[in-house]
C-alpha cells in the first residue's frame, strides 16, 4: 500500500534564525500521541513580546491561507525540539547533557525557522530549536505539603 505525504514542506531561503533571550520553559517537552520514543518533540516557551512580534511578522510574510497554526499562542511560542540533535549549554557556556526535568527553566534558545508547511485544512511555520543555554540552575520545586512539619 502507498501512502501519499497529506503535508508539503516549502523550505525557506536563506536560512533565518530568531535569537530568543530569557524564555521560561512553560511545559515538559513533548510530542503528541506521545509513545515514549518520539525524537522530535514540541516546546513550549514564554517569550517576551519582541520575539513574538518577530515571529508573527514573519509567519505572516511567508504562511498563506486559511486555516493557520501559529507558532504564536497568547505570551507564549511553540517550537519543535530534536532530543538528540539539540545542544545544551550551561550559563558558562559548557556543553551540558539534557536536564530531566524542563518546565520553569529560564533558557536563551537559538530558533531555526526551517520554512513553511500546508495540509488540505492547515498551515504554518516549522521552527526548529538548535541550540539552548540553560540560565541557571532551576531548584525543585517545594512541595505544598512542606508546612505539616
Amino acid at each position: 500500500m502507498t501512502t501519499s505525504r497529506a503535508v508539503t514542506f516549502t523550505a525557506l531561503s536563506p536560512k533565518h534564525y530568531i535569537l530568543v533571550k530569557d524564555a521560561e520553559v512553560v511545559y515538559e517537552p513533548s510530542a503528541f500521541s506521545e509513545v515514549g520514543s518520539e525524537v522530535r518533540k514540541n516546546i513550549v516557551l514564554r517569550v517576551a513580546d519582541r520575539d513574538r512580534t518577530d515571529l508573527s511578522t514573519l509567519e505572516q510574510s511567508i504562511v498563506q491561507g486559511a486555516g493557520v497554526c501559529s507558532v504564536v499562542k497568547d505570551d507564549c511560542i511553540k517550537v519543535k525540539m530534536d532530543v538528540e540533535e539539540c545542544r545544551i549549554f550551561d550559563q558558562d557556556h559548557n556543553r551540558i547533557n539534557s536536564p530531566e526535568r524542563w518546565k520553569g527553566l529560564r533558557i536563551h534558545v537559538l530558533v531555526e525557522v526551517k520554512g513553511s508547511w500546508k495540509s488540505k485544512t492547515a498551515s504554518g511555520l516549522s521552527c526548529l530549536a538548535i541550540d539552548i543555554q540553560i540560565l541557571k540552575d532551576h531548584p525543585p520545586p517545594t512541595s505544598p505539603f512542606k508546612f505539616l512539619e
